[in-house]
């Protein structure tokens, strides 16, 4: 399967991701945003990676909601761990 991905014409790209073979991984602005959806508030995620150990604010979660930045990895990784506990885990 690998292989024939490898190999795709660049006009058979629309073609596999309508049949879903090819997909858009999860970004942090995704998974923000479901935890948006799942009860938690700005603040609220910002306190969550925080207490994770990497200092965060409020204003650093609309700027990744809106697409305005591209945090550090440390606070990446807090806020998957944190959809991995809220999101993944209820579903």
């Amino acid at each position: 399967m690998l292989g024939a991905i490898q190999s795709v014409q660049p006009d058979n790209v629309l073609t596999l991701i309508r049949k879903r073979i090819i997909f858009r991984p999860m970004d942090l602005k995704d998974m923000t945003q479901k935890l948006i959806e799942v009860g938690l508030s700005q603040a609220s995620i910002a306190e969550a990676v925080t207490a994770r150990g990497t200092p965060c604010s409020q204003p650093t979660i609309w700027r990744i909601l809106k697409g305005k930045t591209d945090p550090s990895y440390k606070v990446g990784r807090a806020i998957q761990a944190l959809y991995m506990e809220k999101v993944e885990s209820a579903a």
